[in-house]
């Protein structure tokens, strides 16, 4: 089961330019790795760590008048990439288990339209704790698409549509295949991201969204759909073009308790040399479900190098 805590930004790393540079040099080729760890009440445990490369299919000019995380944006640098990691997780009914995800990506500017799409997707066999019941299979996908128009030339509008699936099998040695269960979580929003120069080299991004998330289970004998609405807003401030802090806002309200609730953020980012970054964010969600079991803490550190 997906929680509401865990870390779900997968594509942050690759969809977000971390590094910028010396006025007249440039970078195709963008090296990351990720750590990201989430914990909540209920036993939840989870941690990636993420190597991730992209190719940008023009060459991106590492310009000092520019937010060092806004170059890609900002020049229309269209990308492809693909990551792979290794996931640790457990839960209430799950002992500590890992399997390996594998991931693409790509933005492709085109005039003054932006295409997105990103696909995470992996299969592994998790530990039960339940008594008499082995391990689960576990086949999880996740394809992410947007498309966004660049209203001007430092903000775009933007339509998202993320759909997670999980198709679980649990077995024993002995018994075979003792149940399944499916799920799925559609997300489908409307995006805005906007770069502001507030002067004397002091800059300012903005990021809206305002979204609809459905919930279906089935557990064999029970299926529920339930509808919740999202509305969030994410700002960074540069006071100069190598360094940002980082806050954000969402809320979350519906029919699914489990998710419903609040999520703070923040985090900073850094140039450590013309071509390397570093940046770290931590999110905290507290739920509104009265025994605020999902309540929780996601961190996550990423550093990058381009040439």
């Amino acid at each position: 089961m997906k929680k509401p805590i865990q870390y779900a930004s997968f594509i942050g790393l690759t969809l977000a330019a971390l590094s910028a540079g010396a006025q007249d040099q440039s970078y195709q080729v963008e090296v990351g790795v990720q750590y990201a760890q989430a914990v909540d009440h209920s036993q939840f445990f989870s941690r990636d760590s993420v190597l991730a490369a992209s190719y940008y299919l023009k060459p991106v000019m590492m310009n000092l008048d520019q937010p060092f995380a806004e170059l890609e944006f900002l020049q229309r640098a269209s990308n492809i990439g693909l990551g792979v990691s290794k996931k640790s997780y457990q839960d209430e009914s799950i002992s500590r288990s890992s399997y390996n995800p594998k991931y693409l990506f790509g933005t492709y500017y085109y005039n003054d339209f932006i295409f997105t799409a990103a696909d995470r997707s992996y299969s592994g066999s998790l530990n039960i704790i339940k008594p008499g019941v082995g391990l689960q299979n576990s086949s999880i996908k996740e394809p992410v698409l947007s498309l966004g128009y660049l209203v001007r030339p430092d903000t775009s509008v933007s339509l998202m549509f993320d759909r997670y699936s999980e198709t679980n099998n649990a077995y024993t040695s002995t018994l075979g295949n003792v149940a399944s269960s499916s799920s799925s979580i559609l997300s489908r929003g409307l995006q805005s991201h906007t770069v502001t120069s507030l002067g004397n080299q002091y800059s300012a991004t903005l990021d809206l969204n305002l979204g609809q998330i459905k919930y279906n289970n089935n557990d064999g004998s029970n299926q529920t759909n339930q509808t919740n609405r999202v509305m969030g807003a994410q700002a960074r401030f540069y006071p100069r073009n190598s360094f940002y802090l980082m806050g954000g806002f969402q809320t979350e309200v519906g029919g699914n308790s489990v998710y419903t609730g609040k999520t703070y953020s923040l985090g900073s980012g850094s140039l450590l040399t013309p071509r390397t970054t570093v940046s770290f964010q931590v999110n905290h969600f507290l739920s509104a479900e009265a025994s605020r079991a999902y309540s929780g803490t996601s961190s996550s550190i990423n550093l990058s190098y381009r040439f």
